[in-house]
């Protein structure tokens, strides 16, 4: 379903902060199972930021932030989602200061102030294999 928003048209449930890329039952659910029903109750977001997703195993949650160039590459695995949203961005900066000029969306992530956001994108570890790529010389863009 579309809406017509000031002449222009968007993914109703954008209204709900699911965004039009999102995939239902990986990033979004509907408690009830009724995909009609859209009182905000009973839609679960289950991917809020863009290059994260969930991860269960042996009943442990991870979240992974994946960044898309040749390929996808595992940019890490996080104790909570805005961890991995921070570790996304801060691989999202690498990109762009090796010269990448794809246009990567970035999350924007509240649950923590500013200096909290500071000091924890300063001391998140990304993986070395996004580091390796760069070394290439002859990386092409994604």
């Amino acid at each position: 379903m579309f809406v017509s928003d000031y002449g222009m048209q968007y993914n109703i449930l954008g209204r709900y902060g699911i965004k039009p890329y999102s995939v239902k039952d990986r990033d979004y659910k509907f408690a009830n199972g009724d995909e009609t029903d859209l009182r905000y109750s009973n839609i679960i977001l289950v991917n809020k930021y863009h290059g994260v997703s969930k991860e269960e195993k042996k009943g442990k949650v991870k979240y992974v932030a994946k960044i898309h160039l040749n390929g996808d590459f595992i940019v890490g695995r996080y104790s909570s989602e805005a961890k991995a949203a921070i570790a996304y961005n801060k691989a999202v900066d690498l990109c762009k200061s090796r010269g990448m000029s794809k246009k990567f969306p970035t999350n924007f992530v509240s649950e923590y102030s500013p200096r909290e956001y500071a000091d924890i994108y300063t001391e998140i570890k990304i993986s070395p294999h996004l580091y390796k790529f760069f070394r290439n010389k002859n990386f092409r863009e994604a």
